[in-house]
């Protein structure tokens, strides 16, 4: 019986062991990934990190702000995936083209399917920078890069050989998951700095009284908050100068999303009228009136 004892207890250790191991580095790359977000978030709007006393558990905290929009992308490319291998019905490559009718076309198609990245990405670093006033492109350009760089080592029968499985689909998807953070986090800086309509109305506390302050947008911290006004001048708050956030625009939408999207289909004039959408038309038709 005392010898029973650690032969079941060792599995037990060294699974706790592999998931404390796995634990610490999924930790690791989230705080990773957070910081690469807030950095891009800071950069899309002219702040960086010398220049507001952040704290690494107000990074870890960014991670729910990036983490929904970044898994609901990775799940959607993930059952494109799942739906190709549908179609295909789970054949290899060398099956797919021997079960085609016309073999030699289905082999070029394919094999043109491959220079699509390379393609692509060749054509935005080219073109991105001269069509753009952000960085976002170059978060695109390596993302499409990244995955041709690393799925032609991956399939190089020498340098493929030791990522197999799972370390396979890491090499390819943290760099990717990474640039995706960011994305998404310069995304948000970018959309704070280019809406059109003020959605937040902020009092703060000037000694012994309070003002009030429209704004664009707004990001809280854990100890300041990081505020665009009308004048699309970006400021940096202590929490403790803010008596209160409003916020300025209804969650609740009485119109249709064909309305809200494209201005069609309102059911009332003044909500047509009141559309982003359509507001630019308006405009145009009344600059244009005697």
């Amino acid at each position: 019986m005392t010898d029973a004892a650690p032969s079941v207890a060792s599995p037990l250790l060294a699974l706790a062991e592999q998931v404390g191991k796995a634990v610490a580095v999924i930790a690791s790359l989230l705080l990773v990934v957070s910081v690469f977000f807030d950095y891009s978030f800071l950069l899309a709007i002219g702040l960086s990190f010398d220049e507001i006393p952040s704290s690494l558990s107000e990074h870890v905290r960014s991670a729910i702000l990036w983490a929904p929009k970044v898994l609901l992308t990775a799940l959607a490319f993930f059952m494109y995936g799942l739906f190709l291998r549908r179609v295909e019905g789970g054949k290899s490559e060398e099956e797919l083209i021997a079960s085609s009718p016309t073999p030699r076309f289905t082999r070029a198609f394919r094999k043109f399917g491959d220079l699509v990245v390379p393609v692509v990405g060749s054509l935005a670093a080219l073109v991105g920078p001269f069509l753009s006033n952000d960085l976002q492109w170059a978060y695109l350009l390596f993302i499409l890069l990244w995955g041709f760089l690393a799925l032609s080592v991956i399939n190089h029968p020498r340098l493929g050989a030791s990522l197999l499985g799972l370390r396979a689909r890491l090499f390819v998807m943290i760099p990717i998951l990474l640039s995706m953070a960011g994305l998404h986090g310069y995304q948000s800086g970018t959309r704070m700095l280019t809406t059109a309509t003020p959605k937040w109305e902020m009092v703060l506390r000037d000694g012994s009284t309070t003002t009030k302050q429209t704004l664009l947008g707004i990001r809280r911290f854990g100890g300041f908050a990081i505020v665009v006004d009308q004048a699309r001048l970006v400021s940096v708050i202590p929490n403790d100068a803010i008596v209160s956030v409003k916020n300025l625009v209804s969650p609740v939408q009485s119109e249709l999303n064909a309305c809200r999207w494209f201005g069609v289909l309102c059911q009332s004039a003044q909500n047509l009228s009141s559309n982003p959408a359509v507001q630019g038309t308006l405009r145009d038709k009344a600059a244009q009136r005697p």
